[in-house]
């Protein structure tokens, strides 16, 4: 059995998830309006942490509303490296 397999399976199913929360119109109104969605997401999902990402590059988690820039500057250049391979 690969050591991997299981964080491999799990990765999977949490990017399922979240590409399906991505396109919920009710969940990004939720978090953007202030509504307790990312901690509701994260007890249900079973995830310690939980992020929202927007448009803009704001980002927001379930346990600290709005993340330090070092986080923030993570997500802009894992942006642009996704944007340089399309």
């Amino acid at each position: 059995m690969n050591a991997h397999g299981p964080s491999r399976k799990r990765a999977q199913a949490l990017g399922a998830h979240a590409s399906v929360l991505a396109h919920d119109f009710g969940l990004r109104s939720a978090i953007a309006s202030g509504d307790a969605a990312l901690d509701n997401l994260a007890a249900r999902v079973g995830l310690p942490q939980a992020y929202f990402v927007a448009a803009d590059g704001q980002v927001l988690s379930n346990s600290d509303r709005r993340m330090d820039a070092h986080l923030a500057g993570i997500v802009a250049w894992a942006a642009e490296q996704q944007s340089e391979q399309i």
